[in-house]
């Protein structure tokens, strides 16, 4: 996710559990989110290597009513940053933010 004040940042999110992988990667996308607002950034653009996740949030595929809530919450704090459209990145693209991930789980600062 990056998000701008006066440059533009990018924007993690915390590890979550999550009963299944569709849910774990809404539930990120929510906490990316959420960190943007509680540090007032005003532009957002929201990337996601989950093609399922991205589609629902951009309302081009039925969202099930196990995740009706969350992408709701999502939707509604989309919004409140003017979020208006949801991206798809494929995984290899994104390997970039995959190596800093695992690297922020270890503890390890270098080595992406």
């Amino acid at each position: 996710m990056l998000a701008t004040g006066n440059r533009w940042n990018l924007i993690g999110s915390e590890i979550v559990k999550a009963s299944f992988s569709l849910k774990a990667e809404l539930e990120s996308i929510w906490y990316g989110l959420d960190n943007v607002r509680k540090k007032n950034l005003d532009k957002v653009l929201v990337f996601s290597d989950c093609k399922e996740a991205v589609d629902m949030l951009n309302g081009m595929k039925i969202i099930p009513w196990k995740l009706k809530m969350l992408v709701e919450n999502i939707l509604n704090l989309g919004r409140s940053l003017n979020v208006n459209c949801w991206y798809f990145i494929n995984m290899e693209d994104n390997m970039i933010a995959h190596a800093a991930a695992r690297n922020a789980l270890y503890g390890r600062t270098s080595g992406i």
